[in-house]
């Protein structure tokens, strides 16, 4: 009996000898024709299939051992390919087997020599999971490995895997690829370290039915989907499994094909390009865009030679991070207290130097910070297949980029005090600034999770655990300093700190000059909160940047 878990359409069925590929054994007959018939195979009635394509539960027909013996004790079986759909079907599916226990008489052990055969579903379409163990005990002495993380052992424990092993003999390369992604995992051959025109080799798992199978492909031009060869005659051999959430692939390839145009010469040097993904579902003629940017290998491997392979580090992406980490977490905010609270500290103009001085740096980090991403990215990078994290990190980061270049050549041609324009110009300044903290600070959340899914996954969710104390403590900090200011104003009834124009005294750039105008009595107050508010953003900041600068890829 062959089994599948739905109804189906068409069906082909034919008795064979086991562990054999030899011509269909017996004869089938049908019992309504109206439903099924026989076709010849080697012989009349050497196979039976559909009659037409009617969706059905179970077909029912008999089949006769043949005259000719085989041998007592000889195993034979039913193998059937049946189809659900045009995407979905089950090969050779294998019925239990029949022993001949007399000359010319093939039997089931339950059954007399001519029975009906029949289909009906039930809950297990796949066949037995094949055990693929991976050993990475010969790693750098027998055979070549790379894995994510470094110390994983197997299915189940990797992130990504790969083991390679060169026979000599037979001139083949048997490949084992794994990932804990549940989709796929691949291996890109690449001529120059950057995707397009790369030799691909997948593990991809067809979720309708959790079968798992290895097909060679080839990348075009390293935007569109890896598509998969229709001649596969480099793959000599395969089998896959999905254990434990893991795909795990047993891959035989030809070293040197006869055609290298897309299945390459393994014989020559490589980087390798490590990927894993979403299956598409079903098998297709192509690989799903990969979920996380590939990784590259630290430089051209020979797959033949056993290595243990290490991964290109992402220096201008952490570089990125760290610097941005620093000043939007770290300053940014810093200027921004300097500016709001403390112009009746510092009456004289104290305050604008500080608030000018750590928001310059602000600006120059923020410049260095883009150039270092762009020089990574080499362009505008925009996912058409996510519209969320992934997209949401680069276009707030670019609006507060924008916003805040703006603003000191805003405050460069600010108007004289008093003048008519003057008013226009504050409130424009303060609008444009706090929307560049805002949009600064969002970029940064965004960008930790964009980093961790894309770039360096093994970047630890502490890090965004840190900005969420950051912030805590920031909005405390603002709720506490907005309290101060209302008790100060309520007891002099005095105008709001923020009237208070931005340019300083001429003589205020002067280290010898002093303050002129009597502070606020609550300035001791103010100062110790900008004091700790310092040593706590700074502190944090930095924090986040080692998170960062520690993260494996």
């Amino acid at each position: 009996t062959s089994s599948i878990s739905t109804d189906f359409k068409g069906f082909l069925c034919q008795v064979r000898q086991v562990g054999q590929t030899t011509a269909a054994l017996g004869t089938f007959a049908v019992r309504d024709t109206s439903k099924t018939k026989t076709i010849t195979c080697t012989s009349d009635g050497g196979a039976v299939t559909h009659m037409n394509k009617n969706t059905v539960s179970q077909q029912t027909f008999d089949w006769t051992a043949s005259s000719t013996p085989l041998g007592v004790g000889t195993q034979v079986q039913a193998l059937c390919t049946v189809v659900q759909s045009r995407d979905v079907l089950w090969v050779q599916l294998p019925s239990s087997t029949f022993q001949e226990l007399a000359i010319s008489t093939v039997a089931n052990a339950t059954a007399p020599p001519s029975r009906p055969s029949t289909m009906a579903p039930t809950t297990t379409p796949s066949p037995p999971v094949p055990d693929i163990p991976l050993d990475f005990s010969g790693c750098g002495t027998t055979t070549l490995c790379y894995r994510d993380p470094t110390n994983c052992d197997g299915a189940g424990d990797c992130r990504y895997a790969l083991i390679g092993e060169f026979d000599d003999n037979t001139r083949r390369m048997t490949f084992h690829l794994t990932s804990n992604s549940g989709g796929f995992a691949a291996v890109g051959f690449s001529k120059d370290s950057n995707m397009g025109m790369d030799d691909v080799i997948a593990c991809e798992r067809d979720t309708n039915t959790d079968r798992v199978y290895a097909k060679d492909g080839w990348n075009p031009d390293g935007r569109n989907p890896n598509e998969y060869d229709a001649d596969q005659t480099s793959i000599t051999s395969q089998e896959g499994a999905y254990v434990d959430g893991s795909v795990v692939c047993r891959i035989e390839r030809v070293l040197t094909p006869s055609d290298t145009t897309q299945d390459y010469d393994l014989s020559q040097l490589y980087t390798l390009l490590f990927a894993t993904g979403s299956s598409r579902g079903g098998q297709t003629d192509s690989l799903a865009k990969h979920n996380a940017v590939p990784i590259v290998s630290d430089g051209a491997v020979n797959v033949t030679i056993p290595q243990i392979v290490g991964a290109k580090g992402k220096p201008l992406i952490k570089a990125h991070g760290i610097i941005m980490a620093i000043a939007w977490i770290g300053l940014a905010s810093i200027g921004l207290l300097l500016a709001v609270h403390f112009k009746v500290v510092w009456p004289t103009g104290k305050w604008f130097q500080g608030h000018r001085a750590v928001m310059l740096s602000v600006w120059g980090l923020t410049i260095i910070g883009v150039i270092i991403i762009f020089a990574h990215a080499k362009e505008w990078v925009y996912d058409k297949s996510n519209h969320g994290v992934h997209n949401a990190h680069p276009i707030l980061g670019f609006i507060a980029f924008l916003l805040a270049f703006a603003q000191p050549i805003m405050a460069a041609a600010r108007p004289h005090p008093g003048t008519p324009k003057r008013p226009i110009f504050n409130w424009a300044h303060r609008l444009v600034g706090m929307s560049a903290f805002i949009f600064g600070i969002i970029a940064v959340f965004f960008g930790l999770a964009f980093t961790r899914d894309k770039h360096l996954r093994g970047l630890s969710d502490n890090a965004t655990n840190v900005l969420y104390v950051w912030e805590a403590v920031q909005v405390s900090m603002w709720v506490f300093m907005g309290y101060i200011d209302y008790k100060r104003r309520k007891k002099a009834g005095c105008t709001p700190a923020t009237n208070i124009e931005m340019k300083p005294p001429i003589k205020s750039d002067d280290p010898d000059s002093k303050d002129t105008k009597e502070p606020s009595e609550d300035a001791n107050i103010r100062k110790a909160v900008l004091i700790g508010w310092v040593v706590i953003s700074l502190g944090l900041s930095l924090v986040v940047a080692i998170y960062i600068g520690i993260a494996e890829l």
